[in-house]
């Protein structure tokens, strides 16, 4: 399991564990994210791209502040999650920030490269964007 010291005081293991065994099958990157933009735990995929518990999310887009099109700031006002999808360098990702229920200030956040799903009849209509 992927845990950074410094904040695992800060969780209650089950917490840790439960995001581990909900996520480490996915294919894709996921965090588990306190609103502060902390990582605390990420999943396999997550770890085999470099990305470790410990950081600052934002680091890896290279900012030293939340990136542009983050939407944990919302989620996490709201406590529902948020999506978007983002089209850029022809590809298309399909992202989400979800707030963890009954734990205040942390969240889940990974993002789906969808590109190989979307046809251009789509694009037509709006339907990503």
């Amino acid at each position: 399991m992927l845990h950074a010291q410094e904040t695992q005081a800060d969780m209650d293991p089950k917490i840790l564990d439960a995001f581990h065994m909900m996520w480490d099958a996915h294919p894709s990157p996921v965090m588990l994210t306190k609103a502060n933009h902390t990582v605390l735990a990420v999943n396999p995929a997550a770890a085999s791209a470099g990305i470790q518990p410990g950081i600052k999310c934002f680091s890896l887009c290279g900012p030293d502040k939340p990136c542009a099109a983050c939407q944990a700031h919302v989620a996490m006002k709201n406590n529902a999650c948020v999506r978007s999808q983002v089209h850029s360098a022809g590809r298309f990702v399909d992202s989400f920030w979800t707030p963890v229920a009954g734990v205040k200030g942390v969240y889940i956040h990974y993002a789906n490269d969808i590109t190989d799903c979307v046809r251009e009849d789509m694009l037509a209509q709006g339907g990503a964007s």
